[in-house]
């Protein structure tokens, strides 16, 4: 009796053996791509199938709904009001029914399998919201052209309309759904074969976040701290709402690569793309770090590379906040045209970027008043110290202590342009003159003012001791 092997066929084995490659290529890469895809295609196929459903669902109930409600109804402000009852009701039922989808398209999913592809007969979905909308629309006009036709005969077409509609369409989806699962059941793979035996959970433990690229700083002396002000934190206190950066003249707040090499991405593909391979800027730490460049940023006039941090800072904050699958959530939204969900965030990107430029404009006006004042000052303090002669004295008190009296006579040693620096205290005037002398005269400059107190330097640590090189504090 002949074996009967044909029911072999079915069964989907993975042989390395099958791939073939370019020999400049790795074979090994190759065979995870091909077993990505396939596992790809396997749930995405599953998501279809289910998505199809929910929406067969949908269309029954609400189908059944318009054809039970009825027209014959002679009071047509009652009418119109029901009708509307009826048309929220929809809705909030289509409106649950996109949020199912949602979920689960995004639920474990691989984010390096990127957004899902269009299919064309899960976008002719009938939009409900739309055609109430349209129909909404239609009833003002044809009550302009026309205020005495019969609404009860007109609303019972516009609905029969959209019942036949909802046919029409069901039998689409039921022929989609039978062609998907005849191509689902073409292999026997272990998604579709009974497994029997016992369950096994493992539970995956989260990767460690790397330990970040921090900036070494080359100055010991005094440290500048900057409080940005970040918000979009309304759980935390006021103290955690800021953000402490030190070493302010870096040239970049951001101190890990990948998160400074984020905040230039503009796209939400390539955003997708890039979390997917570095998940751990997903972090609070990286979302202040970012917005805090963003408002560094927008002080030394780049407002462009501005809005791009804080749009991508926010992307990171919106990702925290959607829950563990915060991420392929947040992207399916942006990517696939969710209009509400773009137009929200948009909106919370515009509003922190305005909120940025606000509080840059009016830093900016507080430093230049400062400025102003500082300068006001200077012009005072040199025209009470400037002499016929065209030098200066050192200004004092009525009783000098000696030390004062000490920086007098030295600052009377100087020529008029030394002392006009020394009183305007400004570091550039000053090395400036320096950079005019010999090494010489200008070691012997810095130790009379060292020594009388007339300026403080601050040695650099790795200097071999040459008070000529030295920074002015």
């Amino acid at each position: 009796m002949p074996v009967d092997y044909s029911k072999w066929d079915k069964l989907e084995i993975s042989d390395d053996e099958d791939i073939e490659c370019h020999p400049n290529i790795d074979k090994a890469s190759m065979i995870r791509w091909h077993q990505a895809a396939l596992h790809r295609q396997r749930r995405e196929r599953r998501d279809k199938i289910s998505t199809l459903e929910l929406e067969t669902t949908l269309n029954d109930n609400v189908s059944k709904i318009l054809r039970e409600f009825s027209t014959d109804q002679d009071n047509v402000v009652e009418l119109i009001k029901n009708f509307m009852g009826i048309c929220s009701k929809i809705d909030d039922m289509d409106r649950e029914m996109i949020k199912k989808v949602a979920i689960m398209w995004n639920s474990d999913r691989d984010p390096r399998w990127g957004p899902p592809e269009p299919d064309e007969v899960l976008n002719s979905k009938i939009k409900f919201g739309e055609n109430i909308k349209q129909l909404t629309e239609k009833l003002k006009k044809y009550k302009e052209e026309n205020p005495d036709f019969n609404f009860n005969t007109w609303l019972r077409k516009e609905l029969d309309e959209l019942v036949e509609r909802i046919s029409k369409r069901q039998v689409i989806i039921k022929k989609e759904i039978e062609k998907e699962r005849e191509e689902q059941n073409k292999k026997i793979t272990s998604e579709n074969m009974y497994t029997g035996g016992f369950d096994k959970t493992i539970v995956n433990k989260p990767k460690e976040i790397p330990k970040t690229e921090e900036k070494k700083t080359e100055k010991k002396s005094h440290k500048k701290e900057k409080v940005i002000e970040t918000i979009h934190t309304p759980s935390k206190s006021k103290e955690d709402d800021k953000v402490v950066i030190e070493n302010e003249d870096e040239e970049s707040y951001i101190t890990y690569g990948p998160a400074r090499e984020f905040s230039h991405i503009n796209s939400f593909e390539q955003s997708y793309k890039f979390i997917g391979d570095h998940p751990e800027i997903v972090n609070q730490k990286y979302q202040d770090e970012i917005l805090s460049e963003a408002f560094h940023a927008q002080m030394e006039g780049k407002p462009k590379y501005a809005r791009s941090c804080v749009q991508q800072s926010l992307v990171i904050q919106y990702c925290k906040s959607l829950g563990s699958d915060g991420i392929s959530l947040f992207f399916q939204r942006m990517i696939t045209g969710f209009e509400k969900a773009q137009h929200m965030f948009m909106e919370d990107v515009e509003n922190t970027y305005n909120h940025i430029v606000n509080r840059v404009k009016i830093l900016k006006k507080k430093r230049e008043a400062e400025e102003a004042e500082e300068k006001k000052q200077i012009e005072a303090r040199l025209k009470i110290a400037e002499q016929p002669d065209g030098t200066y004295i050192w200004p004092m008190d009525e009783n000098p202590t000696e030390e004062e009296k000490k920086k007098a006579e030295t600052f009377a040693t100087f020529t008029p342009d030394i002392q006009k620096a020394l009183l305007t205290m400004d570091p550039d005037d000053i090395n400036a003159i320096l950079a005019k002398m010999t090494k010489e005269e200008g070691q012997e400059l810095i130790r009379k003012c060292s020594e009388s107190g007339l300026i403080q330097f601050v040695e650099d640590d790795e200097d071999d001791g040459d008070l000529a090189d030295n920074e002015l504090d």
